[in-house]
């Protein structure tokens, strides 16, 4: 969509849309020169290029840098949030001087909209009127003459600016065609003004291109030059279907900056296909003049007029519109996004008064919904209630929602997993996503992490099918699919699916989805050996946390911190850290595994910094606290097993008790520590730990960061001698 769009290139640095532009063709073999590049096309009787369909033709992706530059001058979304923003007095409602400048920045631009519409505005009037301005800028000139010469422009942008610079022979197929028009070269699968329709919420860009958009843009694509223009990949309906269509085409020109260029290529694996698919330097103003000179070889410059050439990297400032409507309702629901709950809840309680019904309603969800999650006191005997006989004297809906809300609170909320699962079990609607997600996380921690993949799949699967989609369901699920992979081994999994998660899918599901997948890639960079980068995504993480007000997300952050101060052997920063943790003790965010973690790493800093005994009386603990809890059981026989090896103690037993516990509870990463174990108890020789290592845990990082020349590479930190576990 185009404010998707908008907001990846004001977080790029507001470029001006032609130092987003470049065209290539088949013979773009010298990256270094003036890119003047022959044409392919065959020429007409008019000397103009006519494009056959079965030959290797043009396929422009264009972005919502399209309509920055003047005459166009449209309207960047961060102006559009700025605005809305202070028309909707979310900085007075806050009631602090501070502005939640953060949290604004990492909020979608689809879910700040569906806040909008779910609040009761009516935002097509307003996108309609604020769109609607402006006239053709070079690059809309640009695009109208590649539609003259018979090329494809596919386009998330719903302002009319290109038709109008092609002429009324330009086919156009738009959003609410349920079959693309054949005939039509110029596509707008997020709406087209004229109409006022458009996909513009969060929910409905979760959701894939229709298969019949998604196979004509495959289609399109064949065999085809793609080139996107200022287009950042972060539409999550588009992305799909570009690395699918990418497959197939014969070359790809993606304009972007460097610093952007990894997320891309992480997101959309398709593209390492190609060797070199990117343009451009570190420096926006450059791509400007270095556009004209190429188009102007291209002869796609014949109708950009003087107007249009001067004012290229000149952003305009459109006004927008003015937004109609009853702003309360909205309001809460933005700030409830933004993590401000208790400024919500003081703006949903007036709007119970049935003034407005369906207002009411919303108003009432919401508020119930923030109770319940929120851990009020008297819901806690509420939920309890639910799981006795008596629930069955309420109504089914009823009965349903308590079910999800007891089931989630015992697991995601107090950690208590054991009694999630059985609670679960008494559930009218056990295949809820909801309860699925929950009871995922519950067998992450207590049960088998095989059921726990299954079930985040499922889960995710359903929350997809819903209508509509429930954006913050696919969240939790992807979260949860992400870990279950990482403590099974597969680490490419995981990374694959948090792309998908900090892909797109948090910044629609809210604040809090960020940070944690901010938190998540924390987890996975300490995997790889990476604390420095930890440590900035942890920090990031916490910002986001605290804007939300969430302890939990808060003392998982300084927990995970610990872990990567370890790596960095950082003795003032890993004591600080653990006082302030230890300090959260008793909040909402401390659960029996939050005791256990902050332990274990408090622990493995005495065992390698010359304090074995206090170390065992820690670990100790423990062990005698995690009986019923794999996770934090296998990594303590392991620190155990350590233990006792540097203390001169054999750790046959102790090792053969973690094999049975794996054997139980497979867990490819402490496995594969086991092996290492084994080898430095002197039980198996380099060889054999290394095949056994490479063949459960392939990716187990390296102090060398090169493939293991011998086991004890893979004990990492300062001190490789007390095999040092780093395993968040």
């Amino acid at each position: 969509m185009w404010w998707t769009i908008w907001r990846s290139l004001y977080e790029a640095g507001n470029l001006p849309i032609l130092q987003c532009l470049e065209r290539g063709s088949e013979a773009v073999e010298n990256r270094n020169s003036a890119r003047n590049p022959a044409s392919t096309g065959l020429l007409d009787k008019s000397g103009r290029k006519c494009w056959n369909r079965h030959m290797a033709g043009r396929v422009f992706v264009a972005g919502a840098g399209a309509s920055v530059a003047v005459p166009a001058g449209l309207p960047l979304f961060e102006v559009l949030r700025d605005d809305l923003t202070q028309r909707l007095g979310v900085i007075k409602a806050l009631r602090k001087h501070d502005e939640p400048t953060e949290a604004l920045r990492s909020l979608a631009p689809e879910t700040f909209m569906r806040c909008l519409y779910d609040g009761g505005l009516d935002l097509e009037n307003w996108l309609t009127s604020t769109l609607e301005q402006g006239e053709p800028n070079a690059v809309h000139a640009v695009l109208a003459a590649a539609l003259e010469d018979g090329d494809t422009v596919w386009t998330v942008n719903v302002d009319e600016l290109i038709e109008r610079a092609a002429g009324s022979q330009v086919v156009v197929t738009a959003y609410d065609e349920e079959f693309p028009n054949r005939d039509a070269r110029l596509l707008k699968p997020h709406g087209t003004i004229s109409r006022g329709q458009y996909l513009f919420r969060s929910d409905q860009v979760l959701a894939p291109l229709p298969a019949t958009w998604s196979q004509r843009f495959i289609d399109d694509c064949k065999g085809s030059h793609v080139i996107l223009i200022g287009y950042a990949g972060r539409d999550v309906d588009l992305r799909v279907a570009l690395d699918d269509a990418l497959r197939d085409a014969a070359n790809v020109t993606w304009f972007e900056l460097p610093k952007n260029r990894r997320a891309l290529e992480e997101s959309i694996p398709a593209l390492a296909r190609f060797e070199d698919p990117f343009v451009g330097t570190d420096i926006p103003a450059e791509l400007s003049p270095h556009f004209l000179r190429w188009a102007d070889g291209q002869r796609l410059t014949r109708a950009v007029t003087d107007e249009q050439r001067n004012t290229i990297a000149i952003m305009g400032d459109a006004p927008v519109a003015e937004l109609q409507g009853d702003m309360r309702l909205a309001r809460a629901l933005l700030l409830e996004k933004l993590g401000y709950r208790n400024a919500a809840r003081r703006l949903l309680l007036p709007l119970l008064l049935p003034t407005d019904k369906k207002r009411s309603a919303k108003a009432l969800h919401e508020l119930r919904s923030l109770e319940f999650y929120g851990g009020s006191l008297w819901t806690k005997p509420v939920l309890a209630l639910t799981a006795t006989r008596a629930a069955r004297l309420l109504p089914a809906s009823q009965r349903r929602s308590f079910d999800r809300l007891h089931v989630t609170v015992l697991s995601s909320h107090e950690g208590r997993h054991d009694k999630a699962l059985r609670r679960a079990e008494k559930a009218l609607e056990p295949d809820d996503p909801a309860i699925l997600v929950a009871r995922a996380k519950a067998e992450r921690f207590a049960g088998n992490l095989d059921d726990a993949l299954a079930l985040a799949r499922r889960s995710e699967a359903l929350s997809r099918l819903s209508k509509p989609i429930d954006v913050d369901g696919v969240a939790h699920a992807l979260y949860e699919r992400s870990f279950s992979e990482i403590w099974s081994g597969d680490l490419d999994g995981a990374n694959g699916t948090l792309r998908e998660l900090y892909g797109g899918v948090d910044g629609l599901a809210g604040v809090r989805w960020v940070a944690w997948a901010l938190w998540q890639r924390a987890c996975l960079s300490i995997y790889a050996d990476d604390a420095d980068g930890a440590i900035v995504l942890l920090g990031r993480a916490r910002t986001l946390f605290v804007s939300d007000g969430l302890q939990a997300g808060q003392v998982a952050v300084l927990t995970v911190q610990l872990d990567a101060l370890r790596l960095q052997d950082s003795e003032v920063g890993f004591w600080d850290t653990y006082r302030e943790v230890t300090g959260m003790r008793g909040t909402r965010g401390w659960t029996p595994f939050t005791a256990a973690s902050v332990a274990g790493e408090q622990s493995e800093w005495l065992r390698c910094h010359g304090q074995p005994e206090k170390a065992v009386e820690v670990n100790d603990g423990i062990v005698h606290a995690s009986r019923d809890y794999p996770v934090h059981m296998g990594l303590a026989l392991l620190r155990m097993a350590e233990l006792q090896r540097t203390s001169g103690v054999d750790n046959a037993a102790t090792c053969r008790e973690l094999k049975s516990l794996l054997d139980r509870h497979p867990m490819a990463y402490i496995k594969a520590h086991l092996v290492i174990a084994e080898f430095l108890a002197g039980r198996m020789s380099d060889a054999e730990a290394m095949e056994t290592v490479l063949s459960v845990a392939p990716r187990l990082a390296t102090a060398t960061g090169k493939p293991p020349t011998t086991s004890k590479d893979y004990c990492l930190g300062k001190h490789p001698e007390a095999h040092e576990l780093f395993l968040p």
